[in-house]
């Protein structure tokens, strides 16, 4: 699943990090230097990709991405049975 959007991202990250295997940014992003991108993808657990803006709108099919998107795991149903 793709979530897209500074605040949306920044949350997840503050809120639900377990969650988030991989940070995307543009090249030349304003995010490239944040202490919380920074400290969830220099411990290795959250591999951070950078793209060419043409392929990232690519990913999230939205023009308003703001240049940051995190892809987090599938949501896992259970049963009610």
């Amino acid at each position: 699943m793709i979530i897209y959007g500074k605040n949306s991202v920044f949350e997840l990250l503050k809120e639900r990090q377990n969650e988030v295997y991989e940070i995307i940014l543009t090249e030349n992003s304003n995010y490239l230097n944040n202490r919380d991108i920074l400290r969830v993808t220099e411990n290795g657990n959250v591999k951070l990709t950078i793209l060419p803006r043409e392929k990232f709108s690519n990913l999230c099919n939205n023009k308003n991405h703001q240049g940051i998107l995190a892809k987090i795991k599938d949501f896992q149903y259970s049963d009610l049975k």
